[in-house]
């Protein structure tokens, strides 16, 4: 028997040897979890640059665009109504249907891809090749680009460092630089915004005061002279903002002429308009009231100057120092359109109040005054004697009633077909309706002042005028005097448009204009009416009556 002595647990069976765990898969655990680290850090840190958004962007870049939030000002576009008044096949509507087609991507992504400015230019508009998009992305952003790389739709090229992306399907280039997106449609301007020296790029001041424009509206716009490349080049600088809004879209243009511009026709822009003012506009349905700086003679003297073409006007506002005796009908009126003329002083109002399509031929109704001393026109009307009375002709003499201080000029027709010049306490006043001017007579607005600061008023109410001008296009159609259109055919695009520019209650610019520099504000006044397809059909029907 043996002597040995087994050791057993207690309570339990004799004990195992222990076994001793190999340590060898610590070090593979470890590479595993390195990898994983610089993995992050490859997806969610891009490669540092110190590099900023306005390094990339070529100064000899003519047409440049700033937008923030780009993604939320689509959406505010795809809300707006205007989209509805743009006509089809323009290329307006091609760049809108560009912006507000479906994208292929979410729009949670969209949201999140880029943050602060979107930053759009080109060289100039001859050159779409050279267009380059900078936009700052966000960690979103980043870590989806870093994905998207790896796809196959993506090919990469070092090019010197560059690490060039191209999207093969859409022939796009792309680099990220510092958080920076950068996107052309042409490899070479992508490596020029790359590589670009600092001295070649935009000024940082200038960059900034353009961002800081971009924040107070809902997108911005900055154009040089060579940027339509016309000669002479109308303007030495543009910029606009745009300011959306469901109901009344804002556009302010800000500028300056450019020198071959000003050398041509500077003697006729206003030189000071620190104290300039407007009379109030005419309630037409287009009316402008301006203030050209100087006497309409005067002015006029410095037009001629510009052009040899303007002889025969000349001839018709040369005021001779008397009235001939026995003078014809032609020599009376012309008598009393040069005494309108040099009685004019610097203010001038012109407005269209529709036509009347009832006339012989659709008269357009149209008016207008010029503020300023009235002397020659008193005594103009004093020389003009009585018309001949005739029972067997008919007389075109003008006639005047010195007790309105009202001139008319009757022609074959009726009141709305009488040209008419009157005076008012602080100027003249002449329209092509008898009836017209003396509604206009009665009006408040005949001596208002306007009680801004601007020197230049238009306003157009496009669905009021393509009202206005639906009868008197028919008479056309219907006499197959209107280019391309039936009287049925003619009828189908007046309710077409009309349902397009239905909500467009006004346009409005108000400005100041000077040889130095321009800023003009222009608005869009829209209207919601839910009757506006009815409205658009009324118009057209109005129109076949």
């Amino acid at each position: 028997m043996s002597n040995s002595v087994q050791l057993t647990s207690w309570g339990g069976t004799a004990s195992k040897p222990k076994i001793q765990r190999s340590s060898s898969g610590k070090p593979f655990l470890f590479i595993i979890f390195v990898l994983i680290v610089l993995a992050s850090v490859w997806f969610f840190i891009p490669a540092r640059h110190a590099a900023e958004m306005e390094s990339f962007i070529p100064a000899s870049h003519s047409i440049e665009v700033y937008v923030y939030d780009p993604a939320t000002k689509r959406n505010e576009l795809l809300k707006s109504p205007i989209l509805h008044t743009i006509p089809e096949d323009t290329a307006a509507a091609a760049y809108l249907h560009l912006l507000t087609r479906k994208l292929p991507v979410p729009d949670w992504l969209l949201n999140n891809v880029s943050s602060g400015l979107f930053h759009i230019s080109v060289e100039d508009s001859n050159r779409p090749d050279s267009l380059l998009v900078i936009t700052r992305m966000t960690r979103i952003g980043l870590l989806s680009e870093k994905f998207f790389s790896l796809s196959g739709n993506v090919s990469r090229e070092r090019a010197g460092g560059l690490d060039l992306k191209k999207v093969i399907n859409a022939e796009i280039f792309y680099s990220v630089r510092n958080k920076y997106l950068l996107v052309s449609s042409s490899r070479d301007a992508l490596i020029q915004a790359l590589t670009l020296p600092p001295e070649e790029a935009i000024e940082k001041n200038k960059f900034e005061a353009a961002q800081q424009k971009a924040k107070e509206a809902d997108l911005f716009c900055r154009l040089d002279g060579k940027a339509f490349l016309q000669s002479p080049a109308l303007f030495k600088d543009l910029s606009f903002s745009v300011r959306l809004n469901q109901s009344m879209p804002r556009l302010s243009i800000t500028g300056s002429f450019s020198d071959e511009i000003l050398a041509r026709y500077g003697t006729l822009l206003p030189q000071n308009t620190k104290d300039d003012s407007l009379d109030m506009p005419l309630d037409g349905i287009a009316s402008l009231s301006v203030n050209l700086g100087a006497p309409l003679p005067q002015w006029y003297a410095k037009l001629a100057e510009t052009n040899e073409g303007w002889e025969k006007v000349s001839s018709w506002i040369t005021l001779s120092e008397s009235l001939p005796e026995n003078a014809s009908a032609t020599e009376l009126l012309q008598y009393l359109i040069a005494s309108f003329f040099h009685s004019s002083g610097e203010k001038i109002r012109l407005a269209w109040f529709g036509f009347d399509p009832l006339e012989v031929v659709p008269a357009p109704l149209l008016a207008g005054t010029a503020q300023g001393k009235t002397d020659a026109l008193h005594a103009a009307f004093d020389l003009v004697p009585p018309p001949p009375f005739s029972d067997d002709m008919i007389v075109l003499n003008p006639s005047v009633n010195s007790e309105l201080l009202l001139a008319t000029v009757p022609f074959i027709g009726g009141e709305n077909l009488t040209p008419s010049l009157a005076i008012y306490p602080q100027g003249a006043l002449f329209a092509t309706s008898e009836t017209l001017i003396r509604k206009l007579m009665q009006s408040e607005a005949l001596t208002a002042q306007l009680g801004q600061k601007a020197n230049l008023y238009f306003h157009l109410r496009p669905a009021q005028a393509w009202e206005a001008a639906v009868p008197a296009l028919n008479e056309f159609a219907a006499s197959g005097l209107l280019r391309g259109h039936t009287e049925s055919s003619f009828a189908e695009a007046a309710t077409k448009i009309s349902k397009q520019i239905s909500t467009l209650q006004e346009f409005t610019v108000l400005g100041i204009v000077s040889d130095k520099a321009f800023h003009l504000e222009a608005k869009v006044t829209i209207g919601l009416s839910d009757q506006a397809d009815n409205n658009a059909i009324q118009i057209a029907q109005r129109g076949q009556r």
